[in-house]
């Protein structure tokens, strides 16, 4: 799925299973323009209630509004009791989980590879 905003970059979600857990890409910006479309999409995979989705935060850029996002999904995913990692390889999306201190509060990993197995073992 493609968010295009009025003015300014697109972002887009690109699912994959991966050994049974479901990988949402997020690539482009995660600002307010994006955040909604972008926040609908991934809730719609949880509507799905897969048993664990990996969140691949791909983006240029990080808005406060896409860490809201990403609270609030991760919140959903506990109530729901799906398995919930969050992939932030690249700079612009690690940068603003460490410095709001959301890296102590949100499940990381450093790659796609680390959170698939990291749900495997937890059974998710």
């Amino acid at each position: 799925m493609t968010v295009e905003p009025a003015d300014g970059p697109a972002a887009e979600v690109q699912t994959a299973d991966r050994d049974g857990v479901l990988v949402a890409t997020v690539t482009g910006e995660l600002d307010p323009a994006t955040v909604d479309g972008v926040g609908t999409a991934l809730g719609d995979l949880l509507d799905k209630r897969p048993p664990a989705l990996v969140v691949d935060l791909a983006v240029s850029f990080l808005s406060s509004a896409g860490l809201s996002m990403l609270l609030k999904l991760h919140g959903r995913a506990q109530n729901d009791e799906i398995g919930f990692v969050i992939v932030a390889e690249d700079n612009a999306a690690q940068h603003p989980l460490f410095i709001t201190g959301l890296s102590e509060v949100l499940p990381l990993a450093d790659t796609v590879d680390a959170a698939v197995e990291s749900l495997r073992k937890s059974g998710s």
